[in-house]
């Protein structure tokens, strides 16, 4: 067995390194059964786990775009490893990509996944070649706050509040944290693709 993962992981590097990670990488890794051999895939594919273990479980970056010279959080792809109750296996792709994000959405039909249900967050595909697997397309929307630095005058055009949510928000964060200065509270959304893998 260990044979035949590394003989996987040689060929879907090969894939990984030459252009984005797909669907079809993620579904291959699912004969991953345990961190050792995801961190393996992760550290070949130049992926960095340098944040530590997440709250739901193992998580990596893309080690040049969080590493590098810049930060384009729009274009940062993470992977991801867990183990849920009743001994489900979950890995997972994210992006902050919108393109990138209707390319896997695009791929779920290629693959012949179809819609079986709405989330609360997205939707559950399901596939009849794949049993004991289902993946779930799940759409994350945030604020964030960016602060305005003196190179950026307060007369630049705010984005406008999405609700008063988000209006209130704004009140608190000056409240309680008036040496910021002005600052934008910007709505952003991620997309979290995490092929969940039953026991038999």
């Amino acid at each position: 067995m260990r044979c035949s993962i590394t003989v996987l992981l040689a060929l879907v590097l090969c894939t990984a390194q030459a252009q984005r990670l797909s669907l079809s990488n993620i579904l291959l890794l699912t004969s991953c059964l345990d961190t050792t051999c995801m961190g393996a895939f992760a550290n070949s594919a130049g992926f960095c786990n340098k944040l530590g273990k997440d709250e739901d479980g193992w998580i990596w970056f893309s080690c040049a775009q969080v590493f590098g010279d810049s930060l384009d959080e729009q274009h940062v792809t993470t992977i991801g490893f867990t183990k849920e109750g009743f001994g489900n296996r979950v890995y997972s792709i994210g992006t902050g990509d919108t393109a990138y994000a209707q390319e896997l959405t695009e791929e779920l039909g290629q693959l012949h996944f179809i819609v079986e249900k709405p989330l609360p967050e997205g939707q559950l595909y399901r596939n009849s070649a794949y049993p004991n697997l289902e993946i779930r397309r799940l759409e994350k929307r945030m604020t964030s706050i960016e602060r305005r630095g003196p190179t950026i005058p307060n007369e630049k055009s705010r984005p406008k509040p999405m609700d008063e949510r988000e209006r209130q928000m704004r009140e608190d964060i000056a409240k309680s944290h008036p040496e910021w200065g002005d600052f934008d509270l910007v709505p952003k959304i991620s997309w979290v693709f995490k092929v969940v893998v039953k026991p038999d």
